[in-house]
């Protein structure tokens, strides 16, 4: 009796072959289909595979009487209904910590491109300039990092931080103070009335974390710490987006 199991976002061709070359499993590949187009493909599966793109909408999930397990092929599964799994039996697996260090990489990487203003000065070149001192930038040894959520890729972000001599300041709700010393992280409390409004640790994507990054912000800022530099992900993205803008 074989398990029939559909992936509905592009996975690696790695990880199709070892699904196929499994016994008793049967794979159909379908993607960028909407809820209607799936529903019919939903009817007689058992598990289902999906990223980001899928969403398993509670409407798609009652029309699946056989479905088991939908497995994320990430971290996040915010666009799985969990109610709606939880009530039918169906399990949810993902895979935590998978996009840690690339994540961690890549901030890193637009740290660098805002702090030695690597977009602006490659436009510049590219026009043949060469205005050397108008693009010095800046040095990130010395500055001191804030992360809000000391999760898998808040630690690896910790973790280079160290190697390029930052200091590290967190703030996590669910870490003791010396498990967070154990990361070379000095604990720093939010001011009551953020960590009380902050959302369970088990919703969304982290958290109590990113939702209340501006909290955390406007906290250390009123605190005058010297030199600190608010590491939130997607502010990252759009300054640097900003930057390229102006140019």
């Amino acid at each position: 009796m074989s398990v029939k199991v559909l992936v509905s976002d592009p996975l690696s061709e790695r990880a199709v072959a070892i699904l196929r070359e499994t016994p008793g499993i049967r794979v159909d590949e379908h993607y960028g289909l909407s809820e209607t187009e799936l529903l019919p493909l939903v009817s007689d599966i058992d598990a289902w595979v999906v990223r980001g793109a899928t969403k398993v909408t509670r409407r798609l999930i009652e029309a699946a009487p056989k479905l088991r397990w939908v497995a994320r092929a990430g971290a996040g599964i915010d666009n799985i209904d969990g109610e709606a799994a939880r009530e039918r039996g169906v399990g949810v697996l993902n895979v935590p910590g998978a996009n840690a260090v690339a994540v961690a990489e890549l901030v890193f990487g637009l740290l660098l491109g805002l702090f030695r203003q690597i977009p602006a000065a490659d436009r510049s070149l590219k026009r043949g300039e060469w205005d050397k001192s108008r693009f010095k930038g800046r040095e990130l040894r010395g500055k001191t990092v804030g992360i809000v959520g000391l999760g898998q890729i808040g630690r690896a972000v910790a973790q280079r931080a160290i190697g390029f001599e930052m200091k590290c300041v967190g703030y996590d709700p669910l870490l003791p103070d010396d498990t967070m010393r154990d990361f070379e992280v000095e604990s720093l409390p939010l001011n009551e009335d953020a960590a009380t409004r902050a959302t369970h640790p088990w919703e969304s994507d982290g958290f109590p974390y990113w939702s209340h990054h501006h909290h955390a912000r406007t906290y250390w800022d009123h605190r005058h710490l010297p030199n600190i530099l608010f590491v939130h992900y997607n502010d990252l993205k759009a300054d640097l987006a900003g930057e390229m803008r102006r140019i």
